[in-house]
């Protein structure tokens, strides 16, 4: 099983178990202490090393989380990483938590990239035209990005609109070769 998968089977399991336990909220707080503790280098190497001995990556994770983590789900949670040896899933963890929580939610990730930086009106506007077509909530996720010349892409769910300079050219060249 590839490790992306596994780490979103530990996601979904931590929600569920968060929201059955009506700690939901805690847990939420807490997967933002640890994104905050995956962007020290010292923590996500240790996290990611597979030479620690059992002894001192578990006390590595108490001396690293616990003082942190205030939900029992969490807690348990850690625990039970260290039991299976699977700290190395600790650094995609947040990740794989904000989309399990954005399926539950209804929610759809767009990331819209810009040639340069876009105006907040066509950011509203973008926003809600994505929702209408979506029929559904989105995170809206803006990046500038330098390679492209001129316009903006939107991916979203596998799909993209490109209406970039370079996606403009590609499709005259489509039609031309036909």
């Amino acid at each position: 099983m590839s490790g992306r998968r596994v780490v979103k089977r530990y996601a979904k399991a931590l929600y569920e178990v968060a929201e059955e336990s009506g700690e939901l909220d805690s847990v939420n707080s807490d997967i933002k202490v640890i994104a905050d503790l995956m962007s020290e280098p010292a923590i996500r190497g240790f996290c990611l090393r597979a030479s620690s001995t059992a002894e001192s990556r578990s006390q590595f994770l108490k001396i690293a989380f616990s003082p942190f983590i205030t939900s029992s789900v969490m807690k348990n949670f850690i625990n039970t990483v260290e039991e299976n040896n699977r700290e190395a899933l600790l650094p995609y963890l947040p990740e794989s938590y904000h989309e399990v929580l954005n399926e539950r939610n209804n929610v759809i990730n767009v990331v819209a990239e810009f040639a340069s930086e876009p105006h907040e009106k066509l950011l509203s506007v973008l926003e809600e035209k994505l929702k209408k077509r979506l029929n559904s909530n989105i995170e809206l996720i803006v990046r500038q990005n330098k390679n492209l010349l001129q316009g903006f892409r939107i991916i979203w769910q596998n799909n993209l609109l490109d209406r970039s300079a370079a996606g403009k050219l590609r499709e005259l060249r489509k039609i031309l070769l036909r």
